[in-house]
């Protein structure tokens, strides 16, 4: 195994994609690129026909990653997966967190009233 996760970068940038990808399997994320961090006005922008991978921590893994660092077309880290559920950065020292539960709440929120994913009882 190689590549464990995928999205494409469009809509709501690499904060959307990277929450969307956290949502569906309760996997939280530890960015470490000081660039792509929830602070900067890059983090939402579109990066239309960009991608975020996860890569397995694998020989395998690890030789991908070197050939996408070697590509002319820019590919960097910005941190790996973590168990908890949140996803994880630091700025400037300060260390931050969001849980993955909050974060979903209101991403779902605004649809809730038209498409309903909670049933009162």
């Amino acid at each position: 195994e190689r590549i464990l996760a995928a999205r494409s970068i469009r809509q709501g940038g690499l904060g959307a994609a990277l929450a969307e990808m956290a949502f569906g399997n309760g996997i939280g994320a530890q960015l470490t690129h000081p660039a792509h961090t929830p602070g900067r006005k890059s983090f939402f922008t579109p990066a239309y026909g960009s991608l975020i991978l996860e890569i397995a921590d694998t020989p395998a893994g690890e030789k991908l990653t070197q050939t996408l660092f070697a590509w002319p077309t820019p590919a960097l880290p910005i941190g790996h997966t973590t168990a908890e559920p949140h996803i994880a950065w630091a700025t400037d020292g300060d260390k931050h967190s969001l849980p993955l539960r909050e974060l979903q709440t209101a991403w779902e929120s605004p649809l809730e009233s038209t498409f309903p994913t909670r049933i009162s009882m």
